[in-house]
């Protein structure tokens, strides 16, 4: 029940006041460029649900814990797309019991954050290269309610979870710098629902760029985008869009919280990619009800600067469940069910 959403939304903007009369995401875009894929062969390697990928250093991390011993893989792109494993689920010193996602960790890793353990941990191309289980603790969260963090350009972290009184913690040395945000509401009703539970349905997409001082966050089951920029002592919200909001049912019972959401519902930002220059939300716009789990697809893809302005729409030739887009823009890579996951390439114009 922790996941379920709905959706329907009005606008209201946030220091993007060129598009103060659209009332749509797809509004902000005009015209669209399709974009054909080539199917990229990894070694034989079989595929199993993969959740979560990025590009870094000409390769890509994939978190995948349903194939094989190991959960994270790096594939080479300049050697035939050759697949490394590393790292496995367990309660050993040196296992991951419930990692969260991938996020930037400057040039060459990929920062993990294990949400039971709390732990910020460091994978790097040579730990992969290398064969090295004994990954970089970075940081140690101590704050009820965190399920992702990225480090900082400045030494601090971002953390991101179901908090009393907002969305954000900026933190250092587990001291709270700046809180920052509140779930989304429609109106002064919806606002009375307390922060942590009206946040089982505002679940979206985290996404920081590769500098680690920016980053976007994406709802899953609404068009709301916020996009932020972090500096040396806080994080400034630089631009918001919110043109609907999900249909849900609050529900509590003791410390027991959930916000179902309706099959009605229509699935929007199902994945979120970024590079130094943009920002790219996968989009899906099916409900589960009509589409079933193919509403966790998409083949529309928004691209935004950091400032929020829209830059560009493409339309995939295929649906993704998954994807990321290489440090030059020139590419983006994701994963397709054909039935079973497989990776592609989609070059950019």
């Amino acid at each position: 029940m922790l996941g379920s959403l709905v959706v329907v939304f009005s606008v209201c903007l946030f220091s993007c006041s060129q598009n103060v009369d659209k009332s749509s995401i797809d509004a902000l875009f005009s015209g669209g460029d399709t974009i054909k894929c080539t199917v990229l062969n990894t070694d034989g390697h079989l595929w199993g649900k993969p959740f979560s990928m990025k590009y870094i250093d000409s390769m890509l991390f994939v978190y995948d814990d349903i194939a094989g011993e190991n959960i994270f893989h790096l594939v080479d792109l300049n050697h035939g797309n050759k697949v490394l494993g590393l790292g496995r689920k367990g309660q050993g010193g040196n296992e991951f019991i419930m990692p969260m996602e991938y996020l930037p960790c400057g040039d060459t890793a990929s920062a993990v954050f294990d949400y039971t353990n709390k732990r910020l941990s460091a994978l790097s191309v040579d730990d992969f290269l290398n064969q090295r289980n004994e990954p970089e603790v970075c940081y140690k969260d101590t704050f009820p309610g965190t399920i992702k963090l990225f480090p900082t350009k400045f030494n601090t972290e971002l953390s991101f979870g179901f908090y009393d009184d907002c969305m954000f913690y900026l933190q250092k040395n587990n001291q709270i710098l700046q809180k920052l945000g509140d779930f989304p509401y429609r109106d002064a009703q919806e606002k009375q629902i307390e922060n942590r539970l009206r946040g089982l349905a505002y679940q979206g997409t985290l996404q920081n760029n590769p500098s680690n001082d920016k980053f976007v966050y994406a709802v899953n089951s609404a068009e709301i985008v916020y996009f932020y920029h972090i500096d040396s002592t806080s994080v400034r919200k630089v631009c918001e869009y919110q043109y609907s909001y999900p249909q849900y049912q609050p529900m509590q019972e003791g410390d027991a919280r959930a916000a179902p959401i309706s099959a009605d519902n229509i699935r929007t930002f199902i994945d979120a990619t970024a590079s130094n220059h943009f920002v790219y939300l996968l989009y899906s716009g099916k409900t589960y009800k009509e589409e079933g789990m193919k509403s966790f697809e998409g083949t529309i893809v928004y691209v935004f600067d950091w400032r929020g302005k829209a830059y560009k729409k493409y339309i995939l030739n295929l649906p993704v469940f998954r994807f990321c887009v290489d440090k030059d823009d020139r590419a983006i890579y994701a994963f397709s069910n054909n039935p079973d996951p497989v990776l592609v390439k989609f070059s950019l114009p």
